[in-house]
């Protein structure tokens, strides 16, 4: 599964890539800043997971969300932060799920592998981007 990671801590994406990197499924494409760093290629080629981090690095994140959830069911957009409040925000954006910093491999795990069922499913119940 293709992955980017959108934060504007470099300490934070270097640790969540070091443990995504040691699941063979999961294929890293690249590392934002920003969402307008790249939004018109996310759209444009999404990859299979997103992982965004709130604050700065959200901005305009609900637009993105929205826009990929139009054109694409599969994409899991999973949002990382600091805090539980964070997770309002997250879920305002259609978020799969919420990822707690610091990092820990088991919960990451858990999340990942509830979010690629429920993107499953989601896909199986679209026709033509529409919900059945």
């Amino acid at each position: 599964m293709k992955y980017i990671i959108v934060d504007t801590d470099e300490q934070n994406k270097i640790e969540l890539q070091s443990i995504l990197d040691n699941y063979q499924l999961m294929d890293f494409m690249g590392s934002y800043n920003t969402i307008e760093d790249d939004q018109e290629a996310i759209l444009n080629d999404p990859p299979d997971i997103i992982f965004i981090r709130e604050g700065k690095a959200a901005a305009n994140s609900e637009n993105l969300v929205s826009e990929l959830r139009k054109t694409n069911q599969q994409t899991i957009v999973l949002f990382v932060g600091t805090n539980e409040t964070d997770t309002l925000e997250a879920f305002k954006c259609e978020a799969d799920g919420f990822i707690l910093i610091p990092f820990d491999n088991y919960k990451i795990l858990q999340i990942l592998l509830r979010s690629i069922y429920h993107s499953n499913s989601r896909s199986m119940l679209s026709t033509k981007g529409r919900l059945v």
